[in-house]
């Protein structure tokens, strides 16, 4: 099946310049656009400061169209500020196409990543073709087993009753988001936006986070924005 894509990043262009939305498929309509403008991860985003963070996103945009995303860090942001660029790259899918994964966004997540669907691109045109997914889940290995979570009944109490959680401390969060994700009933999957790697920020307001760092400051801040924080043991 073919999905839209869109790129996220901070470049200087011919008509624009800082972080915005450089590249779109021809899919990608005015209002799904200005959406993505707001939604994409800026300067200083992502949790961690390695070259190698990364970040899993999930989350509807709209009430038709669903993103899968991977935030990365790019090259040396060029405005001189210091930093990395940080780099978004949008899968964009309608319920029916997330219906042939069984709602499982992770599963759709962990094919489009195997296949290379959501690589870093320094230099991208700014029309993008449309990409082919499979219409079932390839066949993967096996997550490793998840950490252990005494209050792993307390997270899905929470998710339960619409609210927002953090999980801390995981330096692999992944096994433990698809233990989630197989414990959440399949009409509720889509409602479940998450995060691997980002902070928590007003435009993405994602139920589900997940931080490695757990300590008191990262805590005030999650409470100030009505987030619970559970820490993995």
């Amino acid at each position: 099946m073919q999905v839209e894509q869109a790129i996220f990043t901070s470049v200087r262009g011919r008509r624009s310049q800082g972080y915005h939305l450089v590249a779109q498929s021809m899919g990608v309509g005015t209002e799904l656009s200005r959406l993505l403008n707001i939604w994409g991860p800026s300067h200083a985003s992502l949790i961690q400061n390695q070259t190698c963070a990364e970040s899993f996103n999930f989350s509807a945009i709209t009430s038709d169209w669903y993103a899968v995303s991977r935030t990365i860090h790019g090259g040396p942001e060029y405005s001189g500020r210091g930093g990395l660029q940080v780099f978004t790259r949008f899968l964009l899918l309608r319920r029916e196409q997330l219906g042939a994964f069984d709602n499982d966004s992770l599963s759709l997540m962990r094919t489009a990543q195997t296949l290379g669907l959501l690589r870093l691109e320094l230099s991208p045109p700014e029309l993008l073709e449309p990409v082919e997914l499979p219409e079932r889940s390839l066949s993967l290995q096996p997550e490793a087993a998840a950490n252990h979570l005494e209050s792993m009944d307390e997270v899905m109490r929470v998710l339960q009753f619409q609210k927002r959680v953090a999980i801390l401390g995981l330096d692999n969060p992944m096994p433990t988001l698809a233990r989630i994700l197989r414990s959440t009933p399949r009409e509720d999957r889509l409602k479940l936006s998450y995060s691997t790697g980002l902070k928590p920020s007003v435009h993405r307001d994602f139920r589900l986070h997940f931080m490695s760092i757990a300590d008191a400051n990262v805590q005030s801040q999650l409470a100030s924005q009505g987030i619970d924080a559970v820490t993995a043991v």
